[in-house]
């Protein structure tokens, strides 16, 4: 039996313990040491009761189960007798008062799940979801953990991490490294490629970044469908040159970063090796992480070593990167942002790739429901007053309204973490307030972090 009491509230937060039972019916109240479960009374999901704080934690991993990609925020639950799954226990739910729905002011909360019972969350239910935005196009495994933090007393406490035997494809297109050849002097054709998952749209090309010692027939930047590049090198040039390219879906804005890969060309008379990293985002998120490729020749394999800014399999500030090619992000943004992946071949230390790629905020991985909270609208006269909570860790928030196609004069304010910040938007006369639909909006710098749209209670 699990069960979960919240006393002493303060405001929408109570302190919670857990209730342990005897073999005799007796009892003893319980707190791990140092880790007191939190018990908060929750709106945003629309079902307005108190839930226990940190009880599961999700991630979207890579295939391998060795590197998370997106990661949510730890979840907290409303604990309920929902299904009985075995013939043990009571026959009858025992929790199901619905954690004092409706109860904000309630002074003690008991909730729980019974022996033979458990809790079962429809998958339409919100907090839910791992925002999967920024994570490159290919399979993927869902990571579960349960209580993460160890508030509850288990007779077994190893929580190990589950894993969906099922692979997740996210949809969409990764551009592959590419390693070519030409002569001094001669043009090279050069066909793109891909890997495509799930079932995407079509394929649109673009360059990302020009060759240095010679040119491509596409403008950086303009997409196009046929995967043909013709690259010339300049007058007299041999060695090494290499531009990147993406590949992205058609029918899709996703991910926000596409996978750039790298053309390597070796411009001269006979062979050289070639190194060519691919699966490269040029941003990544602190909590995130990617699955590199290289290519060494013209063949796919693990035949380089890896470094991150100069290290040697990267560290703790500029981030990691294991043997196989896996990059993950240090724990916080280092100073300066960008860091810089190379792949340098085993048989020949002049034969490498290396790229930047800047490292950002975690924020920019929650879903709008987490980072913006309690929006709340209320009209005084003809003054709408509306204020919101934001979560991210900086950037602006904008208040805004509008009735149909027409904006009214709104407020911008730096993002104060768990503050309250407001607004006061004036109706103009003759325009109906109830018809104002508000809209609240968290943005860093030019990439809106989430927004929302709300109006007055009805």
């Amino acid at each position: 039996i699990v069960e979960v009491r919240g006393s002493n509230r303060q405001g929408l937060r109570m302190d919670g313990f857990q209730r342990l039972f005897r073999a005799d019916g007796t009892f003893v109240d319980h707190v791990q040491p140092g880790n007191r479960p939190n018990l908060d009374y929750e709106t945003d999901d629309g079902h307005d009761h108190w839930h226990v704080q940190a009880v599961a934690r999700y991630a979207l991993v890579t295939e391998d189960r060795s590197s998370a990609v997106t990661a949510a925020p730890k979840a907290g639950f409303c604990l309920l007798d929902t299904e009985r799954i075995e013939q043990t226990g009571p026959t009858a739910e025992v929790y199901q008062q619905f954690c004092e729905r409706r109860q904000p002011e309630a002074t003690e909360v008991s909730q729980g799940v019974s022996p033979g019972w458990r809790d079962l969350y429809d998958g339409d239910l919100q907090f839910q979801w791992l925002n999967a935005s920024w994570v490159p196009p290919g399979p993927y495994r869902i990571r579960t953990e349960i209580d993460p933090d160890n508030q509850i007393l288990e007779a077994d406490e190893n929580n190990a991490p589950r894993f969906t035997e099922q692979i997740i494809p996210i949809p969409g297109h990764r551009a592959r490294p590419l390693a070519i050849r030409t002569d001094q002097g001669r043009p090279a054709r050069i066909r793109l490629r891909a890997d495509s998952f799930g079932s995407p749209g079509p394929r649109r090309y673009r360059v990302v970044s020009k060759p240095r010692f010679g040119s491509v027939n596409r403008r950086v930047g303009k997409q196009f469908t046929i995967p043909r590049v013709i690259y010339r090198p300049k007058s007299g040039f041999t060695g090494f040159d290499s531009f990147s390219y993406a590949v992205t879906d058609a029918n899709s804005p996703f991910p926000k970063v596409p996978v750039i890969a790298t053309a390597t060309i070796w411009v001269g008379p006979s062979p050289a090796p070639r190194v060519a990293i691919g699966g490269l985002a040029t941003r990544v998120r602190v909590g995130a992480g990617m699955q590199l490729t290289s290519t060494v020749g013209e063949l796919p394999g693990p035949e380089v070593t890896w470094s991150v800014s100069g290290i040697p399999g990267g560290d703790a500030a500029v981030g990691t990167i294991s043997p196989a090619g896996v990059y993950t992000p240090p724990a916080a943004v280092p100073d300066p942002r960008v860091v810089t992946i190379r792949a340098t071949s085993i048989h020949n230390s002049a034969a490498y790739s290396e790229r930047p790629v800047k490292i950002a905020d975690a924020e920019g991985l929650l879903n709008a429901l987490l980072v913006i909270s309690r929006p709340r609208v209320s009209l005084r006269g003809r003054t709408l007053v509306t204020s919101a909570i934001s979560r991210a860790y900086n950037g602006k928030i904008r208040f805004g309204a509008r009735v149909g196609a027409r904006k009214l004069r709104g407020c911008v304010r730096p993002v104060r973490q768990f503050r309250t910040q407001g607004c006061r938007i004036k109706v103009p006369r003759g325009v109906d307030p109830n018809a104002v639909r508000m809209v609240v909006t968290v943005t860093d710098g030019k990439l809106v972090l989430a927004r929302r749209g709300y109006g007055l209670p009805r």
